[in-house]
């Protein structure tokens, strides 16, 4: 099993990003929206064998209501949050157990800026790291001591078309988030990767009814990986038009 999971606590947002092809479908009502319910939270928690568990996919991790409970449950994990940070400051209280939070910025946002420089001022954990999408830059963030990193913007409907740089592709010739990083939506669907799914092409099974285990080594997801392995994953429906190999380029 990954060493790595991660988990959508809710597919809801509080930003329309241009960028992004999950805001037109909330838009257009073609996106099925709600919050994870603890009893699928314990029960993904209960067979995950690994040490990261990283919450991010569709929506906004900080709207979820009971992040302070998922933060305790997580306590022995190193926990990364991604986020727009516009609820970093009020939400500070629930964030304590989580091990580090990244804020991604693309725009000059006073709101989101005030809020991550009040939470970096006043709090030394979860440490915030700064994540500039496209050709956005803004030394304000790194005044406040933080760390910044790079990624590219690409197609909204799913991950082709980067904008600046062609992406990696790793050593080994088999992408690095298929063989470590799957993801869990809101209901409980186990998908293979973490990349924009709405069609659910690379969903392998749901935790209600299957385990973890189960769903890793299932001969859907066997028969994939082997594909993987000759260099066919044009084969997969999820990977046929994706163009990232699980490598982040930085910028």
């Amino acid at each position: 099993m990954s060493n790595w999971l991660t988990i959508e606590l809710t597919s809801r947002c509080n930003k329309a990003c241009y960028f992004c092809g999950r805001a037109k479908a909330r838009k257009e009502g073609t996106m099925r929206t709600g919050n994870m319910t603890m009893e699928i939270f314990d029960r993904i928690l209960s067979q995950f064998k690994g040490s990261i568990i990283q919450f991010n996919k569709d929506g906004e991790p900080l709207l979820y209501p009971e992040l302070k409970e998922i933060g305790i449950k997580c306590r022995k994990y190193i926990t990364n949050i991604v986020t727009n940070g516009i609820l970093l400051w009020d939400r500070k209280d629930e964030l304590k157990d989580f091990t580090t939070i990244t804020v991604s910025v693309f725009e000059d946002d006073v709101e989101q800026f005030n809020n991550v420089k009040r939470f970096v001022e006043n709090l030394k954990t979860p440490k915030v790291y700064i994540k500039f999408l496209g050709s956005y830059n803004n030394p304000a963030y790194e005044s406040l001591g933080l760390i910044t990193t790079r990624r590219s913007i690409h197609n909204p409907q799913g991950d082709t078309g980067y904008i600046q740089s062609k992406p990696v592709i790793p050593e080994l010739g088999i992408c690095l988030d298929f063989l470590t990083k799957p993801s869990f939506d809101f209901e409980g669907n186990m998908f293979i990767c973490n990349r924009y799914d709405t069609e659910h092409k690379g969903k392998i099974g749901n935790i209600k009814t299957d385990t973890i285990e189960w769903m890793w080594n299932s001969p859907l997801r066997q028969l994939w990986l082997e594909y993987h392995k000759l260099g066919s994953r044009y084969k997969i429906p999820l990977c046929n038009t994706c163009q990232y190999w699980g490598y982040p380029a930085n910028g």
